[in-house]
């Protein structure tokens, strides 16, 4: 017997249109490289544990067993500042709220920019004037870039703000990371601190002035720098080189004597003054991957560990080597790359060297040049017109 199909009508289904979703960045920008680095920053002050002390104080010191309640956690916090409140002129006002801290912390106000690569350019007097035969790659930020092309003024207002409480006109900067390749941040092994220019706003203002620039003229301005080597770096729209010193080694002095001076001061009177200094100096050369070796009080070492020191010491600056031709090129590296590095070392353990058994006081013998201490009675309160994005943090 046939079978017989009874057919009826459907309505087409309609085609469902997919929205796919970005799972990954495509591109580094301000927020991802701010987010890192005050990480970084974070992760260096929140805990002892960040590196191992307990671990190699009571083994290589040969100290008693030690009290783990004595390594406190010290919390770093980070506050974006953003606009709370229309002023009467129009715009918008940034209310700024210095908190009271007792505990002798310090403080620094960062803005975070992001970069683009650039292999020449032709402008006539630029460091990275070139062509594209023989190329001469720099990173190239834009600030005073907001909507209303202000936002050196509004930093300038703040760090004015700032002079009228007493704290010094140099703790507020902008920071330049200077890496743009997204492949090349995922494989970076250093910590992002360490290959961004710090630029305070009375440096620019100071080398701005001697050339004859304006920054303030309501336009968009440029900030050139080398990848590699940071003391070739320019200013544009006008372009006019700066000079001086490098005020990042400086800013990274200060923000290491606040952490190891908060660690050494929790047990100074518990341990020996030398034992405490030499694992500073340890454990800053395993973060700088630096050997520190000839610092060290070598009488209170065994042969055996200083070699076993060494041998450490040396595969960490192998790896961070090879991590630097990784990230930029073979020829790059030179016999000063990491000069900086060795000289910060030397810097902090002169410091604490010269400090023998007593407790440091964080909020006068430390420097604030670049880093403030925090008020102890009444927080500091006041508003800034057009600021947005800056970061304030505390540690």
């Amino acid at each position: 017997m046939a079978q017989v199909k009874k057919i009826t009508k459907t309505k087409a289904k309609k085609r469902v249109k997919i929205k796919r979703v970005r799972t990954e960045p495509v591109s580094l920008n301000e927020s991802t490289l701010e987010t890192n680095i005050a990480s970084e920053i974070a992760t260096m002050f929140n805990s002892a544990f960040s590196f191992w002390y307990p671990n190699r104080l009571s083994l290589i010191f040969d100290l008693p067993k030690l009290n783990i309640n004595l390594f406190r956690g010290r919390k770093t916090k980070l506050y974006r500042l953003t606009p709370t409140e229309e002023n009467l002129g129009g715009g918008w006002d940034t209310k700024i709220s210095i908190p009271v801290r007792r505990n002798e912390s310090r403080a620094i106000f960062i803005q975070f920019k992001s970069g683009k690569h650039s292999d020449w350019n032709t402008i006539t007097g630029s460091k990275f004037y070139n062509s594209k035969k023989i190329p001469n790659p720099n990173i190239e930020f834009k600030f005073n870039d907001n909507s209303d092309h202000d936002q050196h003024e509004a930093l300038k207002k703040l760090s004015d703000e700032l002079v009228r409480r007493g704290i010094s006109d140099k703790s507020v900067m902008y920071a330049f990371p200077r890496i743009t390749d997204l492949k090349k941040f995922d494989e970076l092994e250093e910590p992002l601190l360490f290959i961004t220019t710090f630029l305070t706003i009375t440096k620019m203002d100071s080398e701005a002035s001697i050339a004859n620039v304006n920054l303030y003229d309501g336009k968009v301005h440029k900030f050139r720098t080398c990848y590699v080597d940071e003391n070739k770096r320019e200013i544009a729209s006008e372009v006019f080189e700066l000079n001086g010193e490098n005020e990042f080694e400086n800013i990274l002095y200060e923000i290491m004597l606040v952490k190891f001076s908060y660690f050494r001061n929790q047990y100074v009177d518990t341990f020996n003054s030398n034992s405490l200094n030499d694992e500073i100096t340890l454990t800053l050369g395993e973060y700088l991957k630096v050997n520190p070796i000839e610092l060290l009080n070598r009488e209170r070492f065994s042969e055996a560990i200083i070699s076993r020191f060494n041998e450490y010491y040396n595969l960490l600056e192998k790896e961070r080597d090879n991590n630097f031709r990784k990230i930029y090129g073979e020829n790059n590296l030179t016999g000063n790359t990491f000069d900086w590095k060795v000289k910060l070392l030397k810097k902090v353990h002169a410091f604490f060297n010269g400090k023998g058994n007593s407790i440091i006081n964080i909020q006068n013998d430390i420097p604030a040049n670049f880093t403030f201490n925090l008020p102890e009675r009444e927080p500091i309160e006041f508003t800034i017109p057009s600021l947005s994005n800056t970061n304030l943090i505390i540690f």
